[in-house]
């Protein structure tokens, strides 16, 4: 007899379907056991060897099925999951690549580049980091090293390097990668973006490949683009542009705004880990003189020489060095001491003089080795208050990058319901905080008269306030 398993039945009664098939196996072993005219009888170790492969192929076709009955989208995640958490604390090191290239009219305006190596048996991470603007004909360059005894960095702007050496007892703790998924809210943010996603997880398509790789890939053309996305597309254009007169020669676009398209693909190595990752997006709009603008974004992500990664200290030997040792660490001993309430002053320009408009203040509520809570408001002069934009005002309760440390990420939504990110840090030594918000977010001052510098001075460093 012979059995051969070549297809996943996909019904309501594929459970059934394998216990009876089973015990037809079973049942056609017990014959050959007892001995059917005409055949050679088979020993009873023999058909409990036979009843135990077949059970043991129908196991594995079973588990092969729920592989096979997940979505392109659900296996997606599955891979940036797996690769996220081995990036976390599986590989000993590895090298981490992504670059953007911003584009108006297919003429590029600006790019960004971060090549990050990380080696988790030596302790040791290094950072290359490249941005450059077309429009305003800037050059940002930027390298860090760090290992369990040292931080060096280098801002590329001049041949002097920043080298600070601890010489305590206890290790400085490596920024490793954090793993997105273990944050509190991570379930929650996911099922928000599947809710978000819904039908558009039919349009990711997967391709499983003969050498146990795979490959995902995806598109969407404007008309299958939902309509929310593209109303929260043409809301989020409309206040970035809010009181800018353009980004060069590039007049805002008010009007018409819609993603054109959206493509995107994954590649997978045999090991279930993501390799290279390339995502484009189109968006179009018009300007008050009905002239169309199309800005598109490419994104590009690589994982690369996993467990092969070396991470070198920099040879200074002819550089410039400015070097501090010091007995401490980025850790901070006593965390209750930064509870209180710290503060800025608010300051524009006018007419070649420093205005004081306001205070922006940060009041820490709580901070223990984990955590950190409280916040953060801005108290403009009543003769300033209908003039000045992204005022904040926002409470934060943030999870540490490292325990123990003092530097925390922090979201919150504006008050026009936009989701704001940025970092919150402790210095250990002095009574100070650094807030920085992503995507230069700064208050700006409107219309507030004749002689008036249209952008508040932004001072990321809060002071302690002492009674």
């Amino acid at each position: 007899a012979i059995l051969k398993v070549g297809s996943v039945v996909e019904n309501e009664d594929g459970f059934n379907f394998q216990v009876l098939l089973c015990f037809e196996v079973y049942k056609i072993s017990h014959q050959m056991e007892k001995g059917v005219a005409g055949q050679v009888k088979i020993s009873k170790k023999t058909s409990m060897l036979l009843s135990f492969a077949v059970g043991a192929t129908m196991f594995a076709t079973s588990a092969t099925a729920e592989i096979v009955n997940k979505s392109g989208y659900e296996q997606m995640k599955d891979v940036l999951k797996n690769t996220a958490k081995m990036c976390s604390d599986g590989l000993n090191s590895y090298k981490i690549e992504y670059s953007t290239v911003f584009k108006h009219n297919g003429k590029v305006l600006s790019s960004d580049k971060n090549v990050t190596k990380y080696d988790h048996i030596n302790k040791a991470a290094e950072t290359y980091t490249l941005n450059e603007d077309a429009v305003r004909m800037t050059t940002y360059k930027y390298y860090n090293y760090s290992d369990s005894k040292m931080n060096i960095s280098n801002n590329g702007s001049e041949d002097i390097y920043s080298v600070d050496e601890f010489t305590g007892e206890n290790p400085i703790q490596v920024n490793n990668f954090q793993n997105p998924f273990e944050n509190s809210s991570a379930e929650d943010v996911e099922k928000i973006g599947d809710a978000f996603i819904g039908n558009l997880k039919e349009y990711i398509l997967l391709n499983q490949n003969l050498d146990g790789t795979k490959s995902f890939s995806g598109s969407l053309s404007e008309i299958q683009i939902p309509a929310l996305l593209n109303a929260l597309a043409s809301l989020q254009c409309k206040n970035i542009f809010s009181g800018q007169q353009g980004y060069g020669n590039i007049t805002p676009i008010v009007k018409d705004i819609y993603i054109k398209d959206i493509s995107g693909q994954m590649e997978v190595n045999k090991e279930g880990l993501l390799e290279r990752v390339l995502g484009t997006g189109v968006l179009s709009g018009m300007d008050v003189d009905g002239n169309v603008h199309e800005f598109s974004i490419d994104v590009l992500v690589k994982l690369s020489d996993i467990n092969v990664t070396v991470v070198q200290k920099p040879d200074l030997t002819g550089k410039i060095v400015q070097k501090n040792i010091s007995g401490h660490s980025n850790a901070i001993t006593n965390p209750e001491k930064f509870i209180g309430k710290y503060k800025r002053d608010m300051i524009v320009e006018k007419d070649n003089k420093f205005i004081k408009v306001g205070e922006s203040f940060i009041e820490v509520l709580s901070f223990n080795t984990t955590s950190v809570a409280g916040k953060c408001y801005d108290v403009i002069k009543p003769e300033f208050e209908g003039y000045v934009v992204n005022k904040k005002d926002f409470i934060f309760n943030s999870t540490l990058d490292i325990p123990g440390q003092g530097s925390a990420n922090i979201r919150y939504k504006d008050k026009n319901g936009n989701n704001v990110t940025g970092n919150l840090y402790m210095d250990p030594i002095f009574p100070r905080i650094n807030l920085n918000i992503d995507g230069n977010i700064v208050n700006v001052l409107m219309d507030a008269g004749p002689g008036y510098n249209s952008a508040i001075t932004n001072d990321s460093t809060y002071n302690l306030v002492f009674e």
